[in-house]
């Protein structure tokens, strides 16, 4: 028999036995019924991980904020000392 008839088969390693290319052919529309479901599952995980992402973003963004104020306030104080003589520099 030649190749044609096994070529499109779902064989491994060059097996050529019509069993296991109907079994894997099985197992490959058994996954597909699976896989829908899956990927509805991991759209679901990108959403939250987007929102997760985003909350972040706010998060590090208020701090960065925070941080820029407290050198600013900082500043202001040391300069303000300065002013009043409490500091020598």
């Amino acid at each position: 028999m030649g190749k044609a008839r096994y070529k499109d088969r779902g064989r491994e390693w060059g097996k050529k036995s019509k069993r296991r290319g109907e079994r894997i052919k099985y197992r490959e529309r058994r996954t597909k019924r699976s896989d829908e479901g899956q990927r509805e599952v991991e759209k679901d995980r990108e959403a939250e991980r987007c929102i997760e992402r985003g909350e972040r973003e706010k998060q590090q963004l208020r701090r960065r904020e925070l941080r820029r104020e407290k050198k600013y306030n900082d500043i202001e104080r040391e300069a303000e000392m300065e002013r009043e003589g409490v500091m020598d520099v």
